[in-house]
């Protein structure tokens, strides 16, 4: 029943009650490690968030197209990406204007980012088998969810806003092709990892309201709820992560400080520097991972030419900030393919003397500025990343999702009238049973009609009478 309570800034009036879902339990073992999808699916969409828009294409409809690539030494084929428009229980997904779809893609970025890594660590959990049936949907609180998009505690209301955004950019990442094509030929026999999906969103994920409904009558008469929760069913990422493949059924290890450690906004090259790191060292199963100065940039969406010498500056800053965040989650990065001249600065002191080196002035100039030429030769400088331990050793061995289990084959109108029949029922039992007619069910045992999927579920579901 509603109340109305009056409050100072006029009335509230409150309404029904939907009690949330359990939260699905966090995807950690003993030592905190998260276990995360790590596929080419996930990984293609964590390359997409960071691309300039210059490495987009265009579909058909105008809309931005991205193809991402693998071409490893077990697999290899390429995989498309548009934005759409979520699907709803109104209204299916559809085909938007370019002008949307590229505004939906400029909000992808490091907060989304993480929010995908969030989702791929409870995709991933159906490793566990404690629980039946665990991992076909997965419930995740509201805070939890602001806190992996690392929104600051402003008011709940742009809290609120800001997180739908980046969830509506997420949902709106559409799947085109998978085409991962057979890698070798021995012998007389071919060697795949092979997979052709249909377009399928993402993730399929939705906003679940719930707690305690009320009307505030001193802003927008729009009934609201207590909070909310992000509620993932079975979509593409159960198909691909639970039910693909085993090349597809792979997850690896990332440590809860690559989430926390990092600075969002000062160092934002961080994020997906470390992003990678964690997909490789899954990859390379936890062996060190080594990237040039040029792979970094052209990771990060920068430019690897830039033409004033400001411009090197700041590229250069950047790539060091970012190769010296890796340590605040234990990462060793080893500059022994550096030229020790240009190692990076990693005191507030070296930084200022490389400031006085670029403006050619300065006590600390001379012993910080760079030879002439060395552009080429700093793109081309390789840095070593060794992983912390606990994350090296834990990816070290191969791990995939449980092989999905087979589905049951459709039932014939003999399997019906079998099942009716050890069932104890009537074809009329049969049809209620089913919100069906009997006509219906006669039609079915003959093999003029057949069961739906929901309703050969409940057949199979129907117990035998108690004698």
């Amino acid at each position: 029943m509603a109340e109305a309570i009056a409050t100072g800034g006029g009335k509230i009036l409150t309404g029904e009650r939907i009690d949330p879902f359990p939260p699905s339990r966090k995807p950690a073992r003993g030592d905190g490690l998260m276990s995360f999808a790590s596929n080419p699916v996930v990984y293609g969409a964590i390359r997409l968030m960071f691309a300039p828009r210059e490495k987009w294409g265009e579909d058909d409809y105008k809309r931005p197209l991205y193809v991402h690539r693998t071409d490893g030494a077990h697999l290899h084929g390429s995989i498309q990406y548009t934005i759409i428009v979520p699907s709803t229980d109104n209204e299916p997904a559809r085909v938007v204007a370019p002008e949307t779809a590229w505004q939906v893609l400029d909000t992808c970025g490091a907060d989304t980012a993480w929010l995908h890594m969030l989702l791929c660590a409870y995709a991933s959990d159906r490793w566990r088998t404690d629980k039946a049936d665990y991992g076909r949907a997965f419930v995740i609180d509201r805070e939890q969810v602001i806190k992996a998009l690392g929104i600051p505690a402003i008011s709940r209301s742009e809290q609120d806003r800001r997180a739908l955004e980046h969830i509506t950019a997420l949902r709106s990442i559409n799947v085109q092709r998978i085409d991962l094509d057979p890698v070798y030929i021995k012998g007389d026999k071919a060697l795949f990892n092979f997979a052709h999906m249909q377009p399928h969103e993402l993730w399929n994920i939705t906003v679940r309201e719930c707690g305690q409904m009320y009307w505030d009558f001193g802003g927008p008469q729009i009934p609201r709820y207590q909070t909310w929760q992000l509620v993932g069913r079975e979509g593409l990422w159960a198909e691909a992560f639970l039910d693909g493949p085993s090349s597809l059924r792979q997850f690896g290890w990332i440590s809860p400080e690559q989430f926390e450690s990092l600075d969002r906004r000062s160092c934002p090259w961080a994020h997906p520097l470390t992003i990678e790191l964690a997909f490789r060292n899954r990859f390379l199963q936890g062996k060190p991972i080594t990237l040039s100065n040029a792979y970094i940039i052209e990771l990060c969406g920068g430019n690897t030419m830039p033409s004033t010498k400001q411009g090197r500056y700041d590229t250069q800053l950047q790539v060091h900030n970012a190769i010296w965040a890796t340590e605040r989650y234990g990462c060793k990065p080893d500059f022994s393919e550096w030229p020790r001249e240009m190692w990076p600065v990693p005191t507030p002191e070296e930084m200022d003397a490389a400031d006085d080196a670029v403006f050619l002035d300065g006590a600390g100039a001379a012993s910080r500025r760079m030879p002439k030429g060395y552009w080429e030769t700093w793109l081309h400088c390789r840095t070593t990343f060794i992983m912390p331990a606990a994350v090296a050793v834990a990816n070290a061995v191969h791990r995939e999702l449980p092989a999905p289990k087979p589905k049951p084959a459709a039932l014939t109108g003999e399997d019906v009238k079998r099942l009716r029949e050890e069932r104890g029922l009537t074809q009329g039992a049969l049809a209620e049973a089913l919100g069906v007619t009997q006509q219906f069910i006669s039609s079915v045992e003959r093999g003029r009609r057949s069961l739906n999927a929901r309703q050969q579920k409940r057949l199979r579901s129907l117990q035998p009478p108690v004698v």
